[in-house]
């Protein structure tokens, strides 16, 4: 089951797949870092980049929602 978190940089809603629940994520839209936690909440991580750098990390994919 996914999970709905919204990217607290361009507060978009994004889904992101259960596997990366505790892992450090790009937002796709605008390139913020932030934690995706089990309960579904973002949060930005420590070592946080600002928007635009280049990151080893995985980057989420925004999808929408389903109706």
């Amino acid at each position: 089951m996914p999970i709905f978190v919204n990217c607290p940089g361009c507060k978009k809603k994004l889904r992101v797949a259960d596997e990366h629940a505790g892992k450090t994520l790009k937002c796709p839209a605008c390139g913020q870092k932030l934690v995706v936690s089990a309960a579904g909440k973002m949060s930005l991580p420590r070592d946080s980049t600002p928007a635009g750098e280049e990151s080893s990390r995985t980057s989420a994919r925004v999808v929408p929602p389903r109706r």
